[in-house]
C-alpha cells in the first residue's frame, strides 16, 4: 500500500502565460521554484490517491487548459500523450529546401522552414550552419 502524500493548497488560483490555471502549493514535489503547481495535476492526484508517476501528464480531453474539472482531465504517460496529439495534428507537411552553404536539397516540416521562423536562410545540417556564419565572421574582421 503507497503512502498518501497531503499537501496544503491555498485555494488562490491563478493562470501562467501558458493559461493553465495553478495553486500556490509549495511543499509539493512539482511544485515550480516559486511554488506553484498545475491544478489540473493536483486534482489527478487526489483523484487518483497518489502522486503521479515522473513519465504521467494530464490531458484535457476538450483542450481547454482552464478546465480542470474531473471529468475533462484524463492521466496518461507523456509518451501516449505526445502520440496522440501528433495524430490529431494529422501528417506533416513537407517543404524542399535548397541548404544555403553547400547547395544540397532537403526536407523539413513546413512549421520548421526558414519562412515559418522569419528566418532568410536553410541550411541541410549544424555544420553548414556554423560554416556560413563563421565564413561571415571572419570577413567582418578582415574589413
Amino acid at each position: 500500500m503507497s503512502k498518501r502524500i497531503v499537501v496544503e493548497v491555498d485555494c488562490d488560483r491563478i493562470s501562467t502565460s501558458g493559461g493553465y490555471p495553478v495553486v500556490y502549493a509549495p511543499g509539493h514535489p512539482r511544485a515550480s521554484s516559486n511554488g506553484y503547481i498545475y491544478a489540473h495535476t493536483i486534482v489527478c492526484e487526489e483523484r487518483l490517491g497518489r502522486l503521479l508517476l515522473p513519465d504521467e501528464t494530464v490531458h484535457h480531453k476538450n483542450h481547454d487548459k482552464s478546465d480542470y474539472s474531473r471529468g475533462n482531465l484524463v492521466v496518461m504517460t507523456r509518451k501516449n500523450h505526445n502520440e496522440m496529439h501528433m495524430r490529431e495534428r494529422g501528417p506533416a507537411q513537407v517543404s524542399s529546401l535548397k541548404c544555403s552553404m553547400c547547395g544540397t536539397i532537403f526536407e523539413r516540416r513546413s512549421n520548421q522552414t526558414p519562412d515559418a521562423k522569419g528566418q532568410m536562410r536553410a541550411f541541410c545540417s549544424r555544420s553548414c550552419s556554423a560554416r556560413f556564419y563563421n565564413s561571415k565572421r571572419v570577413k567582418k574582421k578582415g574589413k
